[in-house]
């Protein structure tokens, strides 16, 4: 009996002590964000394909995007929207799910403070703010073609930034892939439409993130 309570005392003890642990440090050391999120990414992929591809084929169709009926804008639009709100809200509940795990007292304002740290928005505010001036500055001298392969290329830059911060080094890999098919798109493909280079970008970069997660989850489990 006296050997039961020290083992129940034993573990008692080491929970307080990682508890403590996971409270005074980043609750990302202790979960894998790609596992948890690998059918987000998966379904992202497809969706950023899937719009991008049907918004090109009404461009292509009626003429112009100003030429599309109203009609099908609106719900565009509105599919556009609720794709967004529907990835927030699923991306942020199994998050949540996850971290509760780690620390039961978490909450939502708890993980966003772990997300948005004095650490993460000194690298985020620098390229957010290149993106606006880039961006701004492509559309006053009539080069659009070149927006999104340069948001690609600083996306990817932030994603390879941000390995070290939420300790994903899977995330590297969908930065590297950002990286090279924006120069790619610079240097042979800016003459194709913004939204299939969209597709070749982002698209297909969710996708192949999804594919590593995969192939390194095999590979750790073997």
């Amino acid at each position: 009996m006296k050997k039961e309570n020290e083992v129940k005392q034993v573990i008692e003890d080491l929970m307080y002590i990682k508890n403590a642990i996971t409270k005074n440090s980043n609750i990302f050391k202790f979960i894998s964000i790609t596992e948890i999120l690998k059918t987000f990414l998966l379904v992202t992929g497809i969706m950023i394909i899937a719009i991008s591809g049907g918004i090109y084929y009404l461009i292509q169709h009626y003429g112009g995007f100003t030429q599309i009926p109203t009609e099908i804008k609106t719900v565009i639009y509105g599919i556009l929207i609720l794709a967004t709100i529907m990835a927030g809200i699923f991306k942020s509940k199994k998050l949540l799910q996850a971290a509760k795990y780690v620390n039961q007292d978490i909450t939502v304002g708890k993980l966003i403070s772990e997300v948005y740290t004095t650490q993460s928005l000194l690298v985020i505010f620098p390229f957010l703010i290149t993106i606006g001036l880039t961006t701004v500055f492509f559309v006053n001298f009539g080069h659009t073609n070149y927006i999104v392969p340069f948001l690609a290329l600083f996306v990817g830059l932030l994603c390879n930034s941000m390995v070290n911060i939420f300790y994903l080094k899977e995330l590297s890999i969908l930065g590297g892939w950002l990286v090279l098919s924006s120069l790619i798109s610079l240097l042979a493909l800016i003459t194709l439409h913004p939204l299939l280079i969209v597709i070749f970008t982002f698209g297909m970069g969710f996708i192949i993130l999804y594919g590593a997660i995969l192939v390194i989850s095999a590979s750790e489990k073997e």
